[in-house]
């Protein structure tokens, strides 16, 4: 067995291990881990051993189980200060600390212990005994990784980790996790950094447009059309609603807890699209879960049910509401505003009874359906961009105008508004740079055409983006190119189905509302038929 042996061969080997070791000591001292550990002689030995390599077929359990006993033999290596400043920190094990606390503790200054604090960071994957890039792997196999839903024992060790998702400071699991594997900030896509940002706006625009009690499936497909969100990620945004107390669930429906009364009148009438007594909608309300209450002692509604207040809603009948959008004259607002005003200028009057004016008007055959209620709603909303007014309550309806007043039209404002935001806006906001008076402005009607004249794009729900800003979200050419595909293999395409195929190819997170404003433009393009939410080539 020693006939092949070679002195030069060993002396060879000897030398490369050396060299190697020289090397790694090298390497060590880079990473500067010398001043965290009690004994680095000891750490220095254990660094040559081969770590732990992590494979796809691990479960979660077995790998949360490795990364608690790695941790745990980490905590063992460092000394007493660092231990103290890990703890304290990551808030591991408990209170999380601020800098200042920790300095006061180790009688160093803040900045010294950020300092301290960056070094022990960077120093976590080398006292690893996982390898680091096998455990990279394993967790981006997940679209989303929520570290406190796959590692739960871990989470409940980390201060406040699964809480405070609008506060990057609660998030200490996430953090440990990516320092752990040496990565750069914000590397891992989690549902809670995600849901940092939620614009819970975009929610009350939902309620507005929602019956009560929706199925909880079919609530799971409007978060993800409005939001762009994904399946999991849907999933973590609803139970963050929940913990939020945004909504309610029982028996798979889903219950709006957080409304104003305006929202939630509009909400209820939402399953009466042909309208609702007042008293009925405040029994209604007062029966749902949210904090609102109406009082049914009253003579008449409170502000939540008058159409001056709430732009939402407008008088169909003694005492009874429906939705503004569920009026069937929305269509030909121009041409009903317009054949009223050629009938003062034909009396020459500058104020004229309403209901005299709209008997003559339902002579003609063209208004003769015409309804009372929906021709002063569309009057009383819209008029005011043709320079006609109306006044008054029921009884007392007086239509008129003024010659020398030039008027800006709320159209024109509204893009005037979304053209000068720097980014997107939320309906909430256009209304406060509009809201002069106690008078709900009628904004979503002009929103909307302003869309169908793409001068504007819908990103989600109440939230809106200038044409030029808003193409320039994603690639055009190439969104085209995925839907002619598509268009090639299926007669009509949902705007759902739109959505999920190009959000997945392209790495998109835009929503349903978003893709429906570009479809539009893509039909008026390319001479494509956008209708009832689906594409399809003209016949």
């Amino acid at each position: 067995m020693y006939a092949n042996f070679n002195l030069d061969n060993w002396l060879n080997f000897k030398e490369t291990l050396n060299t190697n070791k020289k090397n790694l000591n090298s390497r060590l001292e880079n990473i500067n881990v010398k001043s965290l550990l009690k004994n680095y002689n000891e750490f220095k030995e254990e660094y040559f051993k081969k770590k732990i390599t992590i494979n796809f077929e691990f479960t979660n359990k077995e790998v949360e189980d490795l990364i608690i006993n790695d941790l745990e033999q980490i905590l063992s290596k460092l000394n007493d200060k660092m231990i103290v400043l890990f703890k304290g920190r990551y808030g591991f094990d408990s209170k999380n600390k601020t800098l200042e606390e920790i300095g006061n503790e180790l009688n160093v200054t803040r900045e010294r212990v950020r300092q301290i604090e960056l070094r022990l960071n960077s120093a976590l994957s080398k006292l690893s005994l996982i390898e680091t890039s096998s455990l990279i792997k394993f967790l981006k196999k997940y679209d989303f990784v929520s570290f406190h839903k796959i590692f739960p024992r871990l989470n409940k060790r980390f201060s406040n980790s699964a809480g405070g998702v609008k506060d990057t400071e609660q998030n200490k699991l996430t953090d440990f996790i990516e320092n752990y594997c040496c990565v750069n900030q914000n590397y891992f896509k989690t549902p809670e950094r995600e849901l940092w940002s939620f614009d819970e706006s975009k929610l009350t625009e939902i309620f507005k447009i929602i019956i009560p009690e929706l199925n909880l499936e079919d609530f799971k497909e409007i978060i993800k059309d409005n939001y762009g969100y994904k399946d999991f990620l849907t999933k973590s945004a609803i139970e963050f609603m929940e913990k939020n107390k945004l909504i309610f669930i029982k028996d798979s429906k889903v219950f709006a807890l957080k409304m104003t009364k305006n929202v939630e009148v509009a909400h209820i009438l939402n399953a009466y699209p042909k309208g609702l007594h007042w008293k009925k909608i405040a029994e209604i309300g007062n029966r749902s879960f949210t904090k609102n209450k109406w009082d049914l002692e009253r003579d008449t509604g409170d502000s939540s049910l008058n159409m001056t207040s709430n732009n939402d809603i407008y008088l169909i009948d003694r005492g009874t509401y429906k939705l503004l959008r569920f009026c069937p004259e929305l269509s030909r607002k121009e041409k009903i505003i317009n054949i009223f005003i050629e009938y003062l200028k034909k009396t020459q009057k500058d104020e004229v009874a309403m209901e005299i004016a709209f008997n003559e008007i339902t002579l003609n055959n063209e208004f003769k359906n015409l309804n009372f209620y929906d021709a002063r709603a569309i009057i009383k909303n819209f008029g005011i961009d043709f320079g006609l007014y109306h006044k008054g309550i029921s009884g007392t309806n007086t239509l008129s105008f003024n010659k020398k007043i030039k008027t800006i039209s709320l159209k024109d404002k509204i893009r005037e508004i979304i053209d000068n935001s720097v980014s997107e806006i939320n309906l909430t906001d256009i209304r406060k740079k509009l809201q002069k008076t106690d008078e709900d402005l009628p904004l979503e009607t002009h929103l909307n055409d302003l869309i169908n004249e793409f001068y504007i794009f819908r990103i989600s729900p109440g939230t809106y983006l200038n044409y030029n800003d808003a193409i320039n979200l994603c690639d055009k050419n190439k969104v085209f190119e995925i839907i002619n595909i598509l268009l090639n293999n299926y007669q009509s395409l949902s705007l759902s189905f739109i959505r999920e195929e190009i959000n997945n190819t392209l790495d998109y997170d835009l929503s349903t509302f978003y893709y429906k404003s570009l479809c539009g433009v893509f039909a008026k393009e390319y001479s494509l038929e956008l209708e009832n939410n689906q594409l399809r080539r003209q016949k």
